[in-house]
């Protein structure tokens, strides 16, 4: 999962310098993608608990997606857009090792 969540964050920086006009929205969704994780994961937490997270976040982030940016399919890819934001929240853990 870390791979995919680091994979994710370089997605989005080239996504981001690839067309700079789109990286409004991508930016509106992410913001929206780390305040809902945030409610749903808390303030303290492990890379365990982010992962059980994860596993189970597809449709919870589809729907922030799909709501934030509704005329923006590109930033739908969660792959890009929920990868990237669980990959910052990673570093945030209280286990997290480089």
């Amino acid at each position: 999962m870390r791979r995919d969540w680091a994979d994710g964050e370089r997605r989005l920086a080239a996504a981001r310098v690839r067309d700079p006009a789109r990286a409004v929205a991508y930016d509106r969704v992410v913001a929206e993608l780390r305040r809902t994780l945030r409610r749903r994961i808390g303030q303290t937490f492990s890379l365990n608990d982010l992962a059980q997270v994860y596993a189970r976040s597809a449709s919870w982030a589809r729907d922030v997606a799909q709501r934030t940016a509704p005329g923006a399919a590109y930033a739908h890819d969660l792959s890009v857009t929920a990868d990237a934001v669980f990959g910052e929240a990673a570093r945030q853990a209280s286990d997290w090792v480089p």
